[in-house]
């Protein structure tokens, strides 16, 4: 840059002395000093350029997805998936989710309120959001979701911090999509109306009458095809629910009329294969979520077995998600689920399962006591196979870095796993629900494998 502003400054001498060659030694040395001081503010401006760089004006971390508007189950939303939805709720009013993305400590029930920081670049609230019952959000309602929705649309971002969640999302394109859902509320609202209108005035009608005229132009582009798909997937389970209801009736009034004609059935859960009472579990790692129940069977080449049914409520179409089979026998001994006693060779897998399910409980009891907030994880056994096996199932037994505890269900397929969660309440729940299964299996093959010398010693 040096060389650069010496050459300037020698080429505007030069011209100065060649346009006039009388010109005075005073004047080239001039031309000579307004070269080098334009040279100099040219390096200047260059410099200052490179120095001072234009810094981000969002946190780390933002993403920048776009905002949209769009119709899920037949509902409006408004979101860029991620971790603030803007919908509406039955009754029409506007309703802001805040994603629980790290899973919130077990203190927290469904109902509980949750203390919410959120921080805009406008701006920052302290609200409280409560926790819905599947514990996957924090619904925020009222003054405070008008407050947030106003900063959605004018701010462009938005930080939440809660519990042991912090994300940050960016807001381009979030007026125009929570507006709709906002148009989309006033068009519900006025469809409600309509079914109340005998007592209200003309005036009141014909205001109502005009909002829903332009809330039909503004979201009709976007429910239009979802709500006639949506007619007539209800219609047609409304018929089929009817037509069931009718079929249901019309046996029921058919078996009042025989009681007493047959002999009644001392059917139960276990021979009818149907539980009332479902445990629920979480998929580590990820959202999903289901429900678990359990039953036993025959089968012709390994004998009796009890088999775990993973569900899936989410899923449209494969309700099943997984299955687990586990072996009953030896099952003409009894289950034995005493921690204390080591089980050996005559044990059940079914009665390990519910022993693993007990040490993994009292663990947890000690954890608690012991006030530990920091991740943990130790196997309580195997119920079959080991860490060289092509294929296993095993307890484990977890703790978070919020104190939080988990027993695990992990069953290996040729280095594949497939792991299932369930919090201590569940898997007590469990450990009942398999010792309960397994004892109507041992009564019933029992029953079942008796000789009839046996039996008719039953009845002398």
């Amino acid at each position: 840059m040096k060389i650069g502003r010496k050459l300037f400054s020698a080429i505007i001498a030069l011209s100065i002395s060649i346009s006039g060659v009388h010109a005075s030694g005073a004047d080239v040395l001039l031309g000579g000093i307004v070269g080098a001081i334009i040279g100099s503010n040219v390096n200047s401006h260059t410099t200052t350029k490179h120095k001072y760089r234009k810094r981000s004006k969002y946190p780390a971390g933002c993403k920048k997805e776009r905002w949209s508007a769009q119709v899920i189950n037949n509902q409006p939303i408004a979101t860029n998936f991620q971790g603030l939805l803007v919908t509406t709720t039955q009754n029409g009013e506007l309703l802001v989710k805040a994603e629980i993305k790290n899973q919130i400590p077990s203190i927290f029930r469904p109902g509980d309120n949750v203390q919410v920081n959120m921080k805009f670049s406008s701006g920052k609230r302290t609200i409280n959001g409560t926790l819905d019952d599947a514990r996957q959000n924090l619904l925020i309602k009222g003054v405070d979701a008008i407050y947030i929705l106003d900063k959605l649309k004018s701010a462009s971002y938005a930080q939440v911090k809660f519990a042991n969640n912090t994300y940050c999302t960016r807001l381009r394109g979030s007026s125009n999509a929570i507006k709709t859902v906002e148009t989309a509320m006033l068009y519900t609202k006025q469809n409600h109306y309509v079914v109340n209108q005998s007592n209200m005035s003309n005036s009141v009608k014909k205001n109502i009458s005009n909002t829903a005229i332009q809330a039909r132009g503004m979201v009709a582009p976007v429910l239009a095809h979802d709500s006639i798909n949506n007619a007539r997937v209800s219609r047609a389970m409304s018929e089929h629910l009817n037509h069931a209801t009718r079929l249901a009736s019309n046996q029921k009034e058919f078996a009042q009329k025989v009681v007493g004609i047959r002999p009644q059935s001392d059917l139960d859960a276990a021979d009818g294969n149907i539980y009332d009472i479902k445990i629920q579990y979480y998929i580590p790692g990820s959202e999903e979520i289901g429900e678990m129940w359990v039953d036993w069977f025959i089968d012709d080449d390994k004998g009796p077995m009890m088999r775990l049914h993973f569900m899936d409520p989410t899923h449209k179409y494969e309700k099943e998600a997984y299955k687990m089979q586990i072996s009953l026998e030896p099952i003409k001994a009894p289950c034995n689920t005493d921690i204390k006693v080591k089980s050996n060779k005559n044990t059940s897998p079914a009665c390990d399962m519910v022993k693993d399910l007990l040490i993994a409980d009292k663990w947890a009891k000690i954890a608690k006591k012991q006030d530990m907030k920091r991740r943990y994880k130790k196997r309580v056994s195997y119920i079959y196979g080991d860490v060289n096996s092509t294929k296993s199932l095993g307890v484990n037994f977890q703790v978070y870095e919020n104190g939080a505890m988990t027993v695990q269900l992990e069953e290996m397929k040729h280095g594949f796993p497939k792991r299932f969660n369930f919090t201590f309440k569940q898997a007590l729940e469990l450990a009942r629900y398999i010792e309960n299964t397994r004892e109507k299996a041992h009564k019933k093959w029992m029953n079942k494998t008796r000789s009839k010398e046996d039996l008719d010693a039953l009845f002398n």
